[in-house]
Parts: structure tokens; sequence; C-alpha cells
């Protein structure tokens, strides 16, 4: 599966400290997941006449919760650095056709104003992964489901804590009840 291709490459580049590399990857692998929750009308089709292994895999409630955690990890962290590293990405193929051209990035000094358009991205997906549980809680209705995410909101706190206004530092707060 592509989505699955997407967040273990993110992960990989996360943990070798390439947060830039990681957050491409995992900003597509969010794309792909959003285009494919949307299945159209002959994919459902397809898989009721015949299999389930006719429709696209869209992932897991945990394994999306992932691509959020580590955009929000990778942008609080590149926020943190003095500079991004450079690195580069090859081509990559998949029957014949490009799923990554190929890119080079150089080493690239960090102002203020680029740490702080990083905490606000991290303060965005900290929000788009609220959002997104919210809709899990949504379609889990009368079924066992997890009420809370306590990484999420702890998470969410952090980021909220490090913007310059009493509304996040409020939110903050609350947050850091709640979990």
């Amino acid at each position: 599966s592509r989505l699955l291709t997407l967040l273990e490459l993110g992960t990989v580049a996360h943990y070798a400290g390439d947060y830039e590399k990681s957050n491409v990857f995992f900003e597509n692998a969010k794309d792909l997941s959003q285009r494919l929750y949307t299945t159209s009308v002959t994919e459902q089709l397809a898989t009721a006449v015949s299999n389930d292994n006719a429709a696209s895999y869209v992932g897991e409630e945990y394994e999306l919760a992932h691509i959020y955690y580590y955009l929000i990890s990778n942008y609080l962290l590149m926020g943190q650095d003095e500079k991004l590293k450079a690195w580069a990405q090859p081509e990559i193929k998949s029957d014949d056709k490009i799923v990554f051209a190929a890119e080079q990035h150089p080493e690239r000094v960090l102002s203020d104003a680029d740490r702080h358009d990083f905490y606000n991205k991290a303060r965005s997906e900290a929000l788009a992964w609220d959002s997104f549980l919210d809709t899990v809680r949504q379609n889990k209705k009368g079924k066992a489901v997890y009420k809370d995410d306590i990484l999420a909101k702890l998470l969410g706190a952090y980021v909220h804590r490090l913007m310059d206004n009493n509304d996040d530092k409020q939110t903050a707060a609350i947050l850091y009840k709640d979990a």
C-alpha cells in the first residue's frame, strides 16, 4: 500500500533527523488518505460484488493519527533548530510512473520568522488532529472507542503554550487539565 509506504518513509526520515523530508512524506500520506477516504461508488460496488481486496487501503485510525503526531513533532523540532540540514530525495518510481521526483534541498539557516511559522504549522496540525479525532468519535457512535487521545491533548497543549497570545495559553491550560 502506498499509504503505508509513505508512513514508513516519513518515520524513517524523522528518526534520521530529516524533519523537512519527513514532512514531505507525511503531507503526501495525509493527502492520499483523504483522497482514499472519499472512495468512489465504482470501488464500493467492486468490493460488494467481488471481495475486499479490490478496495484501496484507506488506513486504520491509529495509522492516520500517526500522520498528525509526526507532522506536529517535525514542525516543533524544526522550529527549535538554528538551521535545516541538507537532504536529497532520489527519484522513486512505481510501475514506470514517477511517484517522487528527485529533489535536492541545501542546508538552510532559519530566521525567527521561519521558526514562528513552524510553530504555527504545528498548531494548525494539532487542530487538524483534534478535528480528525472528533470525526472518528462521530463515526463510532454507539461503538466502543477511545473517548480521548491523551497524547493528542498533551502535544496540543504544548503547541498552544508556545504561541504568543492569551487564547492559545488558555487553550493549553484546558488541554493540560483535560489530560
